[in-house]
């Protein structure tokens, strides 16, 4: 930051011209820092729930929330297809299952489900006559707070470094 130079001819005036400093620096102190977290897209797919009735398994490595699930068939049944999700957790004794009642356009589902460090996830689907296809899942997962990677800007840091993403923006489009 440069030295500061209070400009006037008399003590007025210097006075007036460190109140325009002061509302300045009062209204860059003022400015929102905004930090956007992406989730994890954490996904799987079978060609055959006859043949692989598995269609993901995945391990949480650390604290954190499922926040979001979508499911697909391929190809589009004639109905829709129960499916159960089982969840094991690894430093607990025992698992939990929840069946799924998925319509044949698939399904989106917003969930708040708490995994802990360790929790192991293990999805099947049942096979139906109605159906052998094959089945797409997306899960995402948001990792928490403590788990996550902390920096530290100044805002003069992070004034520049908008800068540098606007410039390279402009000189995209």
């Amino acid at each position: 930051m440069r030295p500061l130079e209070i400009k006037g001819k008399d003590a007025d005036q210097k006075l007036k011209h460190v109140e325009v400093i002061l509302q300045r620096m009062t209204r860059r102190l003022q400015k929102t820092v905004v930090g956007l977290i992406p989730s994890t897209p954490i996904f799987g797919y079978v060609e055959s729930i006859a043949d692989t009735p598995v269609i993901l398994r995945a391990i949480f490595p650390a604290e954190g929330t499922i926040t979001k699930a979508a499911v697909a068939f391929e190809p589009r049944p004639k109905k829709g297809i129960e499916v159960e999700i089982k969840i094991t957790h690894m430093h607990e004794l025992g698992s939990e299952a929840h069946t799924l009642y998925i319509p044949k356009n698939g399904l989106l589902l917003d969930l708040d489900y708490k995994v802990s460090a360790g929790t192991q996830l293990k999805v099947t689907a049942n096979p139906s006559p109605d159906f052998l296809g094959g089945l797409w899942l997306s899960l995402l997962y948001e990792v928490s707070v403590q788990d996550m990677n902390q920096v530290k800007f100044a805002i003069d840091q992070l004034d520049r470094i908008a800068e540098e993403v606007s410039d390279a923006t402009n000189k995209e489009g």
